[in-house]
C-alpha cells in the first residue's frame, strides 16, 4: 500500500510539474498561482473522469470464458459408470 501511494504522489507531482513546464509560470505574482491552481485542477478533474470511464468499462467487461458448445454435450453424455463415489471410513 505504501508503494501505490508513493506512485501515486510522484504522479500527481510530476504532472504539477509539467503544468509549469509547459505555461512557463514562474510564481513570481499572485495570478500566476491562480492559474496554475486552475490549471492542475482542470488536470486532476480529467484524470479523475478517465479513471473512472475505465473502471467502469472494466466493470461492463464479461471476464468469465464462453463455455464451448461440446462441453455442454459432454457433460450430458457422462455414464453411470465415470460418476463414482468414494466414501472413506475412518
Amino acid at each position: 500500500m505504501k508503494l501505490l501511494t508513493i506512485i501515486v504522489l510522484i504522479f500527481l507531482v510530476f504532472g504539477g510539474f509539467l503544468i509549469v513546464k509547459y505555461n512557463n509560470y514562474k510564481f513570481d505574482n499572485p495570478d500566476e498561482v491562480v492559474s496554475f491552481t486552475a490549471d492542475y485542477g482542470k488536470w486532476l478533474f480529467g484524470v479523475g473522469k478517465s479513471a473512472v470511464k475505465v473502471v467502469g468499462a472494466v466493470i461492463k467487461e464479461d471476464w468469465l470464458p464462453q463455455e464451448a458448445p461440446d462441453a455442454v454435450e459432454n457433460a450430458s453424455n457422462m455414464t453411470k459408470a465415470s460418476k463414482k463415489v468414494v466414501v472413506v471410513y475412518d
